[in-house]
């Protein structure tokens, strides 16, 4: 499934925006002509290799996840930081 297929399948979804890794394998379907209305955030590999560990972290035991986003950078780029918390039932998990 091409990017721009899956940003309109979650705009239908009613996301926010959508989140895409590894970088290495996204960017070369990055088609700036075509835009959807939700922002995608592009995970670079270390960031989605982190998150997916924390996922099924979270998965196994049963934990909620909050994910904060924090602008690092105010360029045109928009390079955002994901801070990823897994809260579990009993207390805070790391």
């Amino acid at each position: 499934m091409l990017l721009i297929d899956k940003v309109r399948f979650a705009e239908k979804s009613g996301a926010l925006g959508l989140v895409v890794g590894p970088e290495s394998r996204v960017v070369a379907q990055i088609d700036k002509t075509q835009r959807g209305r939700i922002p995608v955030v592009i995970l670079d590999d270390l960031e989605t290799k982190r998150l997916k560990k924390q996922l099924n972290e979270a998965t196994l035991s049963g934990s909620v996840i909050r994910i904060a986003f924090e602008y690092v950078d105010f360029e045109p780029q928009y390079t955002l930081r994901l801070q990823v918390i897994i809260l579990s039932l009993c207390g805070y998990g790391n």
